[in-house]
């Protein structure tokens, strides 16, 4: 007897809409988006001048990116930083390298300048949250409008433009969830997500949480324990492996374990009395409606998805804050990094607001238009936390007058190791040797690819000359 084969099953349809309506509501948000870049246009492209928890970080990205040019092994995973005032090339054992990489790529074509960087920050961030706004299952009006919202509102003025591994974070989340909402029906999907959660860990592995509220989608779409196992097996080892490369850069395991340990209990150092109140000033600042009162319309709104079985919403803010829970201290003192919150936040209440319209029939309009109004309101309201810092505005235009000078441009061409005259260090914070990586960290990147000795110099910001020799 011949056996029959059984057929092929047939291919799930994608649970993401995608007729017209929603093509032209997507091209209807990316001019909103765009108009609102162009109004803003002064604080999006800002210079690197304001708050240094922005600014001095920002500056940190590039030496990030620029130390791989001094070459990657024998360990490519572990992030580098440039000691400007030693003169070498320093690994950084609490990062991986995978955005730095791709950052410095996009620096050796445009240049490596404080636009370009603003550039990159805010088109990987916007790409990962337009993935993320589109693969979501409940679409409509109020839903596109959320980021409009999101770059008109305080945080996104603040953070949208923020230059740092977290625009990996950002940007992979959005690719994370598109993949099964947009390919459901793909036989290499499945491929093409693990693959992506690799990727998307030597990043930034701080996308875990995320990741693996995603896996869980995809369980609750396919019910395939199998599919589940392997996934979570992908995504476990990929941690454990960048973990342990990360290790590695201390120079042995034990070491760099014992810093992993430490760095993660600093992180998670805060008491929930310091980071739940952190995150409620988001959200006061986005709703204007008072002390915990936009927590609890974000609290309803949550549980609204949840009755309604819109899971891909409903994860959201579960996987940040999985996150906050792991690293309290990171979130509750690092104001760009709770972006991605607040996104969420708004996602959360305009599908709840969504479900609510779609009961009321010839009011459906009317409360759509109502919620836009008053989410437009309540963004705009909101007041910038990085503004100019009179001390870092000082310091770079120092800087900046030095090296626009030809003959200090001449003076520099012979330095390859730098101090600072007058110095600012404190304990665990060296503003200039953060700006520093920037303006002279190519020097270093020099000297330890071509082999040569150190040639100390003192860049004088009080008259705006580089001098050879230490101070």
């Amino acid at each position: 007897m011949t056996r029959r084969r059984k057929a092929p099953a047939a291919p799930r349809p994608s649970p993401v809409p995608a007729d017209g309506k929603h093509a032209a509501l997507l091209g209807l948000t990316l001019a909103l988006m765009a108009a609102v870049l162009w109004v803003h246009r002064d604080i999006y492209w800002r210079p690197f001048d304001d708050h240094p928890q922005e600014s001095t970080v920002s500056y940190h990205a590039f030496g990030f990116a620029a130390a791989n040019g001094a070459g990657l092994w024998p360990n490519p995973v572990v992030a580098r930083q440039i000691d400007i005032r030693e003169s070498r090339i320093v690994n950084y054992t609490h990062w991986p390298n995978g955005f730095f990489l791709a950052f410095e790529a996009v620096l050796q074509v445009f240049g490596r300048t404080e636009t370009v960087g603003r550039w990159v920050a805010i088109l990987g961030t916007l790409a990962g949250f337009t993935l993320l706004v589109i693969s979501v299952e409940r679409a409509g009006p109020l839903l596109y409008l959320t980021l409009p919202v999101l770059l008109l509102s305080s945080a996104g003025r603040d953070s949208v433009g923020f230059i740092f591994i977290d625009v990996a974070l950002n940007l992979w989340a959005g690719l994370l969830l598109a993949i099964p909402a947009h390919l459901s029906s793909r036989p290499w999907r499945h491929r093409i997500f693990r693959a992506a959660m690799i990727l998307a860990v030597f990043s930034n592995q701080l996308i875990v949480p995320f990741a693996a509220g995603v896996i869980l989608i995809r369980w609750q779409q396919t019910r395939s324990r199998r599919g589940l196992l392997i996934d979570l097996a992908v995504l476990a080892s990929a941690t454990i492996a960048v973990l342990a490369l990360l290790a590695a850069g201390m120079g042995s395991l034990e070491a760099g374990r014992a810093e992993l340990v430490r760095i993660f209990r600093i992180r998670s150092s805060t008491a929930a009395a310091s980071w739940l109140p952190a995150l409620d000033t988001e959200l006061r600042h986005l709703f204007h409606l008072g002390p915990a009162a936009g927590s609890i319309l974000v609290i309803g709104a949550w549980a609204a998805c949840v009755r309604a079985r819109q899971w891909r919403v409903a994860m959201l803010l579960p996987g940040f804050l999985a996150l906050t829970l792991l690293l309290r201290q990171y979130i509750a003192g690092h104001h760009f990094a709770r972006l991605p919150f607040v996104l969420y936040s708004l996602i959360t209440v305009a599908v709840a607001v969504e479900l609510l319209a779609g009961r009321l029939g010839r009011l459906r309009n009317w409360t759509r238009l109502t919620a836009a109004g008053l989410l437009v309101a309540g963004a705009v309201a909101g007041r910038q936390q990085y503004e100019v810092n009179r001390g870092m505005q000082i310091t770079r235009g120092a800087i900046l007058t030095t090296l626009s000078d030809p003959r200090q441009q001449l003076a520099l061409e012979q330095c390859n190791q730098f101090q600072f005259h007058p110095d600012y260090r404190e304990e665990g914070f060296d503003p200039l040797g953060l700006m520093g990586q920037f303006y002279f960290g190519p020097q270093v990147v020099q000297r330890v690819r071509r082999g040569e000795p150190r040639r100390p110099c003192t860049v004088d910001l009080e008259t705006f000359l580089i001098r050879p020799g230490a101070r």
